[in-house]
C-alpha cells in the first residue's frame, strides 16, 4: 500500500507537469490557465447539482425506512471528484469528471463492496425496511450486551437472577398520559398493574 501511495504522490504531479507543458505548448499559457480554472468551476457546479440530487434521494430512502447505501457511496465518490477537480491538472480533472458518471460510480461501488466482503471487513447485522430495523440474524439481535466496567448500578439485576452479567437496556422512558387506549394509556396491556 505504501508503494502505491508513494507512486501516486510522485507520479501524478510528474504527469500533470508533462501535460501542462504539452497543452501549454499547443494552445498557449493563457488558454491553459483558462481551461484549468474553467474545469474547476464546471466541476463545482456539477458537484453541487449531483450532490443535491444524491442527498435528496438518500433522504427519500431514509423516510421510506430504507438504508441509502448507494447514496452514501455516491456521496463519497462525489466529494473525492470535487477534490480532484479543484486540484489544478488535466489528469486529476479527467479522473474527477469520470466520477460524475453514475455507471462508473456503480462499478466502483460494487468492486469495493465485493472486495470488503472477501476480506471479511464488511459486516452488517441488519437492514432497514418499512417498519423499522429488521435483523438478518435473530441470534445477533438477542446477543447479550454487557454493561460498562464502571457501571455498578446495572449489576444488581444480574445478582438477583443468578447470572454474572445482566442483560441491559440502554435508553430512557417517558411516561405520558394519552387517553383513548393509545400506547401509554392507563388501560394499556403493557402497563404494570
Amino acid at each position: 500500500m505504501f508503494f502505491y501511495l508513494l507512486l501516486a504522490f510522485i507520479g501524478i504531479p510528474l504527469i500533470e507537469i508533462a501535460l501542462f507543458i504539452e497543452v501549454g505548448g499547443a494552445i498557449g499559457t493563457p488558454a491553459t490557465i483558462a481551461v484549468v480554472i474553467g474545469t474547476a468551476f464546471l466541476g463545482a457546479w456539477m458537484l453541487r447539482r449531483q450532490g443535491l440530487s444524491t442527498a435528496q434521494t438518500a433522504q427519500a430512502k431514509i423516510q421510506r425506512g430504507e438504508m441509502p447505501v448507494e447514496q452514501a457511496f455516491d456521496g463519497m465518490f462525489l466529494v473525492f471528484a470535487g477534490g480532484l477537480l479543484l486540484t489544478p491538472g488535466f489528469l486529476t480533472d479527467a479522473i474527477g469528471f469520470s466520477l460524475f458518471i453514475p455507471q462508473i460510480r456503480a462499478a466502483l461501488r460494487s468492486r469495493i463492496v465485493e472486495r470488503a466482503k472477501r476480506s471479511g471487513s464488511f459486516y452488517m447485522s441488519g437492514s432497514m425496511s418499512g417498519s423499522g430495523m429488521h435483523y438478518a440474524d435473530e441470534a445477533e439481535m438477542w446477543k447479550e450486551q454487557r454493561p460498562p466496567a464502571n457501571d455498578t448500578a446495572s449489576t444488581t439485576t444480574g445478582a438477583a437472577s443468578g447470572t454474572s452479567s445482566p442483560k441491559t437496556i440502554d435508553g430512557s422512558a417517558i411516561e405520558t398520559d394519552i387517553s383513548g387506549g393509545a400506547p401509554g394509556a392507563k388501560d394499556s396491556p403493557w402497563r404494570d398493574k
